[in-house]
């Protein structure tokens, strides 16, 4: 019935506000500073990181569609 749908680039971009939501969702209780360390491994550089990879390049084309309903865009 539930769903938490996050995107990789959203996560990346957000990471804080993204893992307390998830958190919540879930019922589970943490601490700030717990997720400000979960969060220090998490590396915003790697978002769109397909875009240098000519095979992800044309697995996203070839999948245009199917991404495009998750607000994915080749």
């Amino acid at each position: 019935d539930r769903v938490f749908r996050v995107r990789y680039e959203d996560l990346l971009s957000e990471p804080l506000k993204i893992l307390k939501d998830a958190a919540e969702f879930c019922g589970l209780s943490t601490s700030d500073q717990r997720v400000q360390e979960i969060t220090r491994s998490i590396k915003p550089s790697r978002a769109y990181s397909y875009s240098k990879s000519q095979d992800l390049l044309e697995f996203a084309k070839t999948h245009q569609n199917t991404l495009a309903k998750w607000d994915y865009h080749a």
